[in-house]
């Protein structure tokens, strides 16, 4: 992996992590254009994590996803409607 990649899944992993401690609704593209929507589980025992010190996968309500398939991310703000998804 090169270093710019690295960069963006090093960035991914926090985001993922901080959005949720904090149960922001988030928004992954992936690179097959599925879409995982939802809040990240904040799971993090056991994980097995990649050369960037990051988890390999995540799981979005549910959903588990490899990192190495995202190509965009969004985070909803709170007080967006809906952005807590359906367990608000």
């Amino acid at each position: 992996m090169d270093d710019l990649s690295s960069h963006f899944f090093t960035i991914v992993g926090q985001l993922l992590d901080q959005a949720a401690v904090g149960r922001l609704r988030v928004r992954l593209e992936l690179s097959d254009g599925a879409v995982a929507d939802g809040v990240p589980s904040g799971d993090f025992e056991g994980r097995e994590l990649d050369d960037t010190g990051y988890q390999r996968c995540a799981s979005i309500d549910g959903q588990a996803v490899a990192l190495d398939r995202v190509r965009y991310v969004t985070v909803f703000h709170p007080g967006d409607v809906g952005a807590h998804g359906a367990d608000a």
